[in-house]
């Protein structure tokens, strides 16, 4: 290359751009607003599925698979943007397999175009293949072993549904919070009226600091679950010692100073 020349590259790389956004652009005109996903946009209304459902599948519910249309382009499209095209179905080709989740497609006869196979839906054999393709198995996989845990210590349990209730407890907390979580549980339902003050109670490692520092609801929602009670929440301090048979703490008054006694 001649001294002072400039590589080509840059120019042409930066046209290709162009032109590949211009194909783009014409798609989506010609498509008439029509939404064709890719695996980003799947990806995305995955994680919205999870975090709307994930409580209800974690105990059980839902229908499988589930199944998600994608959408593909017609032969309007194609016409109107092959690159745009080509490139949405290079990125399903190249999404990584995972269990339980299938990529489904088809062969369809385009008019002036022929026969083209592309992706036309995505199938989720379970909720754990959601939470897979949404980057979240491993907090799926933590709550279901948290989960199996409290079923294991209370099989009455399996027979209704609300552990899910606790999805986000048991996605956060450490594994001393559990093992304290089924000491305090075990203690209440052997002694459901105490008659005791929650700083009383004699279970090692449990402190009011530990419970109010965001173990209150969790205790509050296991342990009506234990009794039979699935609308409790526990969201107040009254129903957390009530559901616990705990007493309220006396209210303090505080004297002014230089106050007559």
């Amino acid at each position: 290359m001649p001294s002072g020349a400039t590589d080509p590259m840059p120019c042409r790389f930066s046209t290709t751009r162009r032109q590949v956004a211009s194909t783009t652009a014409r798609w989506r005109h010609n498509s008439r607003r029509r939404t064709v996903l890719s695996p980003t946009d799947v990806r995305t209304w995955a994680r919205q599925r999870l975090a709307r459902q994930r409580r209800a599948w974690v105990d059980g519910e839902g229908t499988w698979p589930l199944i998600r249309g994608l959408e593909p382009p017609r032969a309007v499209d194609i016409r109107g943007g092959l690159g745009a095209v080509t490139a949405w179905t290079s990125a399903w080709a190249a999404e990584r397999e995972l269990v339980g989740v299938r990529v489904m497609r088809e062969t369809r006869l385009m008019k002036g175009i022929g026969s083209q196979t592309m992706p036309v839906r995505v199938e989720f054999e379970s909720p754990r293949a959601v939470a897979e393709f949404a980057g979240e198995a491993q907090a799926w996989d933590r709550v279901a072993r948290r989960r199996a845990l409290l079923l294991e210590r209370w099989p009455q349990l399996a027979a209704g549904v609300g552990l899910g209730r606790l999805y986000d407890w048991m996605d956060q907390a450490g594994d001393l919070d559990v093992d304290r979580l089924v000491a305090v549980a075990d203690w209440v339902l052997a002694n459901p009226r105490s008659g005791l003050y929650l700083r009383q109670l004699p279970v090692a490692g449990v402190d009011t600091k530990w419970i109010e520092g965001g173990q209150r609801r969790a205790i509050a929602m296991l342990v009506a679950l234990l009794q039979g009670d699935e609308n409790a929440t526990g969201e107040t301090e009254k129903e957390f010692l009530r559901l616990c048979g705990l007493l309220a703490p006396v209210a303090r008054i505080r004297e002014r100073p230089g106050a007559p006694p």
